[in-house]
């Protein structure tokens, strides 16, 4: 039996909770069962080495001069072909953006599992 494939989505990699978070995920998630790879928005942000250094496939998104316009639809269109054409089975995404993003794109893509993840403390 293949890993199944899983892509966790995420507006850029600064040091931060969330983030943390996630490079701690996938370090630790068990290889056997997943393949894991990392799409990073705007390509942006010191944590992205850390993901390199556990193995993982970093992506970047592309979407390095903001969230407007047809640079979305452009980034959406574009998450969602490399989605098909590697045939992600799980994408699971970090952050308000990324929820919009991943979402939108991995639906078209028809991915069969689609995650969102709010974290923090915010009003």
């Amino acid at each position: 039996m293949s890993a199944i494939k899983i892509i966790y989505a995420i507006k850029s990699m600064p040091v931060g909770g969330s983030q943390t978070h996630l490079v701690q995920v996938l370090k630790l998630l068990d290889r056997r069962r997943f393949d894991p790879m990392l799409c990073c928005l705007t390509g942006e942000g010191s944590l992205l080495d850390a993901a390199r250094a556990a193995g993982v496939r970093v992506i970047d998104g592309e979407m390095h001069s903001g969230f407007k316009g047809w640079q979305t639809l452009a980034g959406v269109l574009n998450f969602a072909r490399f989605l098909r054409r590697e045939r992600v089975q799980i994408v699971h995404n970090y952050l308000l953006r990324a929820n919009v993003v991943g979402a939108v794109a991995a639906r078209l893509a028809r991915v069969p599992v689609v995650l969102c993840s709010k974290r923090g403390c915010h009003e």
